[in-house]
């Protein structure tokens, strides 16, 4: 753990400055049992993943035909 989240008692340090997208939703899925809101969390994370694989991909391809 980060050295200036030690001795807080989130997941995030203290008050979760420290909290990025995946423990948050870890955090408010299996901590505060809020199922419903962490899955909206990973269905947009999975939304801006896969739109940045498909930009990626396309770059990749503009660039090898280069």
């Amino acid at each position: 753990m980060l050295a200036f989240t030690v001795g807080a008692n989130t997941v995030g340090g203290v008050l979760d400055s420290g909290l990025m997208i995946v423990p948050y939703l870890y955090d408010q899925g299996f901590t505060h049992f809020r199922l419903g809101y962490a899955s909206a969390i990973a269905w947009v994370l999975f939304l801006i993943i896969f739109v940045l694989s498909l930009v990626n991909l396309r770059v990749g391809r503009a660039m090898k035909e280069l």
